[in-house]
């Protein structure tokens, strides 16, 4: 069970990195202030837009009109009451988070206690990780992980409903298929609970289901126990084996995508600059962190993308750091020859892989793969001769190849 919830935070926190974020469009259903519940017509679920019964009155009249926010919509704080009428996705992260609005796209919540009133109306996708989620409204579809899940009478969930949960329960309306990883589960169909499509639920052991409550089939797969599993030297060399693939990949695109890069950290590694990459990937490290912490409470949308950033800088400073020094030390030998560099990256990338795996000393290599790396970054971004279009003069090209031989 809670390797599912794991999984599914993962695919969650995923999803709101990298979703593609939803705007009404020509053929939408356009949101619209009500002045009572909304009622759901049936329909195809696989039209892709969940209509809205015309049998709704709607407000007419400006000085009655609540105000439409058309952009997306974040919010950080203790205690949320969020009943705006937003024309995009809304962000929700907070301690409590009270939904009573109109959302003509996707939200996404992070709380400790979600609450989906019965007036709230959400167009497209509701993902949602927390301690305790009830839901009361209507939205497309459902994604949920917590510890306790309740459903209520007049909910409705147009298309699918996915949960990771220790506890559910279920009073509501699932239009096609309810998808479910639980310890207990509750579906009451006296009380109003209606599957139309299948159930599908993983658990410790099987539950006793209403068959009047679902009306296509119910499948039941057993939760097997988490046991720990002892790592085996293949398993061990397996994950190296990617580790050193990562690091050679990436340096195989640099020198064919990025081919000054290559050269130019070369330079670096092998001078005084290395010095200089050093002091500058500890303050850039700290900066980031920062930068990413301010912006998070600030600029929230901006947060995203650097953050986002800060992350690929992360998994791509060990790979730069390889490049640098296969670039030095084949400048450093007149090594022209392209499968001999080759070589020589794989042979890097291997030893760097190994000395990371040292038992209790590995880490001061792995900080040093990721302070320099990033260091050799943040020198070529702002590189003033590289900029300007000026070459490394002779004399420092040789200075830098060819070090003065002590007398």
């Amino acid at each position: 069970m809670k390797k599912f919830q794991k999984v599914l935070l993962i695919a969650l926190i995923f999803v709101l990195a990298f979703t593609t974020f939803a705007f009404a469009t020509e053929g939408e259903r356009q949101i619209q202030p009500r002045t009572s519940e909304p009622v759901v017509t049936s329909a195809n679920p696989d039209d892709g837009i969940m209509p809205i019964s015309d049998e709704v009155p709607v407000t007419t009249g400006t000085e009655e009109m609540p105000e439409i926010i058309y952009k997306d919509v974040f919010r950080f704080d203790e205690k949320i009451e969020f009943n705006d009428l937003v024309d995009g996705n809304a962000f929700l992260f907070g301690n409590t988070v009270h939904v009573s609005g109109e959302i003509n796209g996707s939200a996404y919540i992070f709380a400790n206690e979600v609450v989906i009133e019965e007036n709230s109306y959400i167009y497209h996708s509701l993902y949602v990780f927390a301690n305790k989620i009830t839901m009361n409204g209507v939205c497309y579809d459902l994604y949920g992980a917590c510890n306790e899940f309740q459903m209520g009478e007049n909910s409705y969930v147009y298309r699918d409903l996915n949960l990771g949960c220790a506890s559910v329960e279920i009073l509501g309306y699932v239009n096609r298929n309810a998808n479910i990883a639980t310890d207990s589960l509750v579906l009451n169909h006296p009380n109003g609970a209606t599957i139309l499509g299948d159930l599908n639920y993983t658990a410790p052991r099987e539950f006793v289901i209403d068959e009047q409550a679902v009306a296509g089939t119910t499948t039941f797969r057993l939760e097997k126990e988490d046991t720990e599993k002892v790592e085996t030297f293949g398993d061990i060399l397996y994950d190296k084996v990617l580790e050193v693939i990562f690091i050679f990949v990436v340096f195989l695109l640099a020198m064919l995508l990025a081919p000054k890069f290559v050269k130019r950290s070369g330079e670096y590694a092998f001078s005084l600059k290395l010095l200089h990459a050093l002091w500058i990937g500890i303050v850039a490290t700290i900066v980031l962190f920062f930068l990413d912490i301010t912006l998070l409470f600030l600029l929230p949308k901006l947060a995203f993308v650097t953050i986002l950033l800060t992350f690929a800088g992360i998994i791509l400073t060990a790979p730069v750091f390889g490049i640098a020094f296969t670039s030095a030390i084949a400048n450093k030998a007149n090594m022209n020859n392209f499968g001999l560099k080759v070589l020589l990256s794989l042979g890097l990338s291997v030893a760097m892989i190994l000395l990371v795996s040292i038992p209790g000393i590995g880490f001061i290599f792995g900080s040093a793969y990721y302070i320099l790396g990033l260091g050799f970054i943040v020198l070529y971004l702002f590189d003033g001769e590289r900029r300007k279009g000026k070459k490394v003069p002779e004399e420092k090209k040789e200075e830098i190849a060819k070090p003065e031989e002590t007398k």
